[in-house]
């Protein structure tokens, strides 16, 4: 029996629900709720969120990018199905956390500071031992 091909609107429901899972899993490991991610992406509540994490709705580029900034985890991640890492970034120098926190710039300081501090314990401990 002949495989029936894919139509475009099976393809469009796959990756809606590849990437409904991803930002469900993205979203936890964050530790944010769907309220919690869907207010700092710009929305009221997690409504809108929980119809595109089970797959019922699609996602605008813009709020995914959101997502990606607010999770932590590259945008490829999202959108790319061969895309295998679900490590999130760690922003490690400066630039780095202002580019996670572009309207922050106090917080980005704030945490590149606090990464030099550990960074700097961390080594002072090793050279000691």
């Amino acid at each position: 029996m002949p495989i029936r091909p894919t139509t475009q609107s099976q393809e469009r429901r796959r990756r809606m629900e590849m990437t409904g899972r991803r930002i469900r899993f993205a979203r936890q490991q964050a530790g944010l709720t769907q309220d919690e991610l869907a207010r700092r992406v710009g929305f009221s509540n997690g409504k809108w969120l929980s119809e595109i994490e089970n797959g019922r709705n699609s996602i605008d580029v813009h709020d995914l990018a959101a997502v990606a900034q607010e999770t932590g985890f590259p945008l490829e991640y999202f959108v790319d199905p061969d895309y295998k890492s679900q490590q999130r970034l760690t922003p490690r120098t400066r630039l780095d956390w202002e580019l996670l926190f572009p309207d922050q710039p106090a917080r980005a300081r704030a945490h590149a500071d606090l990464d030099q501090v550990f960074r700097d314990v961390t080594n002072n401990k090793e050279n000691t031992v």
